[in-house]
């Protein structure tokens, strides 16, 4: 699934762990992003947790992550439509992103930043 708004130059899209394969012939998730993993904490299934993370290659990232981290079961990403988005800005969505989810605790952080 995507999303797009017309007043804003970013795309987002959501994507279920069991069709990340499927998903690897958009060419714009190969660029840079934000990206959350969403998913139960294995400790506690009740307990709903989130991965913040930043990067400069999405799919390639993603893919890792199959490999690397079990509890996630679904990925929301946010890339630019117009390739406007730079290592800085991304670092910067990852943490304010962090922050607010903090904040929130409506999920419980995987990572730390």
């Amino acid at each position: 699934m995507s999303c797009e708004l017309s007043n804003w130059v970013g795309k987002a899209y959501k994507i279920l762990r069991s069709l990340m394969k499927e998903s690897d012939d958009r060419n714009d998730l190969q660029n840079i992003g934000v990206y959350f993993l969403f998913g139960k904490d294995p400790n506690n299934p009740d307990d709903n947790m989130v991965y913040i993370g930043q990067t400069e290659n999405i799919f390639n990232r993603l893919k890792q992550h199959l490999d690397q981290k079990e509890f996630w079961n679904e990925v929301v990403t946010v890339i630019s439509k117009d390739d406007n988005l730079n290592r800085a800005h991304v670092r910067y969505l990852e943490y304010k992103l962090y922050e607010i989810a903090d904040q929130v605790n409506r999920y419980k952080l995987e990572n730390t930043i």
